[in-house]
Parts: C-alpha cells; sequence; structure tokens
C-alpha cells in the first residue's frame, strides 16, 4: 500500500512532533502490552499526516505497516518501521 503526503507540511510541525514524543515518554507501557502507544501513533498518523485510517494494516497484535511517499522535495518513498519493546 502507497498513501501519497506531503512529508514536508505533515513530518515537521514541531509543535506536534514534541507533544506526541512527550507524551510517548510520559506514557510508557510494557512490551507486547502497548496498546495505548499503538493507539497514540495510529492518532497521530491520521491526525497529523492524513494517512487514511483503511491504508493502516495490523500486524503482530500491537503493531501495524504504512509504506508513505512523499511529494516535492521529499519525494520518495519511506516505511515506518517501529520497534517498540524496551
Amino acid at each position: 500500500m502507497v498513501i501519497k503526503i506531503d512529508m514536508e507540511r505533515s513530518l515537521f510541525d514541531l509543535d506536534s512532533l514534541v507533544a506526541f514524543r512527550h507524551w510517548m515518554h510520559q506514557n510508557a507501557e510494557n512490551s507486547w502490552k502497548e496498546f495505548n502507544t499503538v493507539a497514540k501513533i495510529h492518532e497521530y498518523l491520521v491526525s497529523n499526516l492524513k494517512v487514511d485510517p483503511e491504508r493502516i494494516q495490523k500486524i503482530a497484535g500491537t503493531g501495524f505497516v504504512v509504506t508513505l511517499e512523499g511529494t516535492g522535495p521529499a519525494k520518495g518513498t519511506y516505511i515506518l518501521v517501529l520497534d517498540l519493546n524496551k
């Protein structure tokens, strides 16, 4: 699945990114039980990056896969990979 977004505009909204990072550090969860963390990442992708929720593929209980295709100066394909385990 490939999702086209304006990477330059979306990824670097510094205020949203900092708030997201702070939340992540303040709400750490145990390995394989990162349900709130995954929900927050999903929310960030949908709200800030405008990823269509139907384009997010859930895997392994607490994971998902999204392939992003940048436009303009950020042209290219990006794959988001996260290791949530401590």
